[in-house]
């Protein structure tokens, strides 16, 4: 048997989890805004080549061109 206690943590667990996540999608945002004001948007910042369109319609707030995140990805990191 749990006790009700066991459920309530777990929902402010979960309930963290997507704050989290919503603030790491807004700090996103926030980054491409700012490469927007600068003039850097659509640009990769690791290679500096240019993000497919397609990519940045997709995910717009994106910093790295598909070839470099792959790259970010298969070394076990974040973009």
């Amino acid at each position: 048997p749990t006790h009700k206690a066991d459920h309530d943590s777990e929902g402010f667990d979960a309930e963290i989890a997507v704050n989290q996540n919503l603030r790491q999608e807004l700090d996103e945002v926030n980054d491409a805004l700012e490469r927007i004001r600068v003039g850097t948007y659509g640009r990769c910042l690791r290679c500096e080549k240019e993000i497919a369109a397609a990519r940045l319609q997709a995910l717009p707030q994106t910093p790295l061109c598909i070839d470099c995140e792959r790259e970010v990805e298969q070394q076990g990191g974040a973009s």
